[in-house]
């Protein structure tokens, strides 16, 4: 398939003869942006809410870890330590 025929508008990774467009409208391209971010953001907040919950757990009556091992129980688990 030579270039002639395709029938793309944006090119995934354009070469040096033909530059990127993006053809989209202005609120087009706010919403893409606000969805990234609102993406990113829920991401963030569900991985705090595990490592919390894990830390919560651990400090339970049945379990009864102290503060300091079950938060670094919780580092090690997410790779933060």
């Amino acid at each position: 398939m030579d270039e002639s025929s395709i029938e793309e508008t944006t090119f995934l990774f354009p070469t040096s003869n033909v530059p990127a467009r993006d053809n989209r409208r202005v609120n087009e391209r706010q919403l893409a942006v606000y969805l990234v971010l609102s993406s990113t953001i829920f991401e963030r907040l569900a991985f705090y809410s595990l490592a919390i919950n894990l830390v919560v757990t651990l400090k339970s009556s049945e379990l009864k870890w102290n503060s300091s091992a079950s938060t670094t129980a919780s580092f090690i688990l997410f790779g933060k330590f």
